[in-house]
């Protein structure tokens, strides 16, 4: 299963894993402060479910997009996946809140587990040794671009521009 995320997006999985944290974490801290506390959870769970639904699908349309090749065809494409994607979001709130079967804003805040764990993947990427993912430039290239005569020095000094 991993392996299949990877090569949907690499992030994937570390994405998938840093919103399931996040709901175990508002699940053990959030049923303390409820009396509801099964409504809290298929709440919580519900929109958990849907973050871990969008980010998959994002994945997925990211790749499709790609894949068109115009970038034309992309932008239609990103544009009507997003909106598909904000209309589940809204049936499941909607049949959950009809029906009752759980809370609205434990869903909202499941839902924003997606934002959540996509901000704090570089800090789980240093965390596991792993050293800043995101990071396509090597520390090499960054001495390199640092250099006696490099451009950002000439233009910080005042010489002028970057003639090589």
């Amino acid at each position: 299963m991993n392996q299949m995320l990877k090569r949907l997006n690499e992030a994937l999985p570390g994405l998938l894993l840093g919103i399931i944290i996040y709901g175990i974490l508002l699940q053990g801290i959030g049923v303390w402060f409820v009396q509801e506390r099964l409504l809290y959870s298929t709440g919580l769970w519900a929109g958990i479910g849907c973050a871990v639904f969008m980010a998959i699908h994002m994945a997925v349309s990211i790749e499709d997009a790609v894949s068109l090749g115009t970038e034309d065809g992309a932008k239609k494409k990103t544009i009507a996946s997003a909106m598909f994607r904000y209309v589940i979001v809204l049936l499941v709130f909607v049949v959950m809140q009809y029906f009752e079967l759980g809370m609205l804003l434990p869903a909202f805040f499941g839902v924003l587990g997606l934002k959540v764990s996509a901000y704090l993947q570089p800090v789980f990427y240093r965390l596991s040794g792993k050293g800043n993912h995101y990071d396509g430039a090597s520390a090499s290239d960054e001495d390199h671009m640092m250099e006696d005569g490099s451009c950002s020095e000439q233009f910080l000094s005042g010489s002028g521009g970057c003639e090589k």
